[in-house]
């Protein structure tokens, strides 16, 4: 099996990739969690199951069947009205990778059995065609020595390199998405004098707001005596046959 470090890694991974809004702490927990469960059936070997038993090590809780289970689970339980802007559904298919994740990697290892991805519904025992990472023994004592060394290196490249990649890619594509927006245009709003429109953004600082003087812009520069006949509000108005 790969490192329990690493399951949990990748679990925290995933959930990176569903954009929503700032995410419960519980979220994480529970992302990191999920990626690790699936390793209790190594209990079996104190209580004497065999290896390539369904309930052995990499035997039914590293299936896909309990892979749905569990998001089901996870998802009923602690999400009951979804959280950081993700729905139930979303939520339960990230659970699910999340869970899947385990049997993946370890099908991905140098040593042991293969995954009963089909458990319960078939035995067979799978690998992946690409075998990189150093399978990780049982127990944290064995991680103190040469052979820990080669297993955390072998999981550095494997596993915590394209993690980073991932992530990084993750962010970048949000921030490109990001500025990509346009900027949000001032609300804008027109007159019409004289046949002339006027445009401005603000009502308020032009004098047009609600405690202001109503008389509309005149497009005629100061001591023009046309700024005043031109003005429809007046009772004297008088259309200035004058202008062309």
């Amino acid at each position: 099996m790969a490192s329990a470090l690493s399951h949990a890694i990748v679990g925290l991974t995933i959930g990176t990739a569903f954009r929503g809004e700032v995410k419960p702490a519980r979220f994480w927990i529970l992302a990191a969690a999920c990626a690790v469960v699936p390793d209790v059936d190594a209990v079996g070997f104190a209580a004497g199951i065999p290896y390539d038993s369904l309930l052995g090590h990499r035997g039914l809780t590293h299936s896909l069947a309990f892979a749905v289970g569990l998001s089901v689970l996870v998802t009923g339980l602690a999400f009951r009205k979804g959280a950081g802007g993700l729905s139930r559904v979303t939520l339960l298919f990230c659970f699910f990778l999340v869970t899947a994740s385990h049997g993946l990697l370890d099908a991905m290892t140098d040593g042991g059995l293969g995954v009963a991805f089909f458990a319960p519904f078939e035995t067979h025992r799978y690998f992946l065609p690409f075998r990189p990472i150093a399978v990780s023994p049982i127990g944290i004592g064995s991680f103190f020595g040469p052979r820990g060394v080669e297993i955390l290196w072998s999981e550095l490249r494997w596993v915590g390199l394209p993690t980073v990649l991932f992530v990084g890619c993750v962010a970048l594509r949000r921030r490109m998405r990001h500025s990509s927006k346009p900027a949000p245009y001032p609300h804008e709003h027109g007159t019409t004098t004289g046949g002339t429109a006027i445009l401005h953004t603000d009502r308020t600082d032009r004098g047009i707001g609600p405690h202001s003087n109503p008389r509309p812009e005149q497009p005629f520069p100061p001591g023009d005596d046309r700024a005043g006949r031109a003005d429809p509000s007046r009772d004297d108005f008088e259309p200035d046959l004058e202008r062309t």
